[in-house]
């Protein structure tokens, strides 16, 4: 029974720490966009934002099996 609990214990902390590392990327990358908009013209951030779309795609799809049942 011991077992099972560090078990858990292990799976509860690794999780989080997931769910940690996920939200400071996601943050990482807001403020990034943000700054990039404010030194950038119209057409050039047009740009930059079609380039995006397949790091957005993935991450989109980059939880899928990482999540409770």
């Amino acid at each position: 029974m011991e077992k099972a609990v560090e078990i858990g214990k292990k799976s509860a902390t690794g999780s989080f720490h997931l769910f940690i590392g996920v939200a400071a990327s996601t943050i990482i990358m807001a403020i990034g966009t943000i700054i990039l908009a404010r030194l950038m013209t119209p057409e050039e951030y047009g740009l930059y934002s079609v380039a995006l779309v397949p790091s957005y795609m993935a991450i989109l799809f980059r939880d899928w099996g990482s999540t409770q049942p």
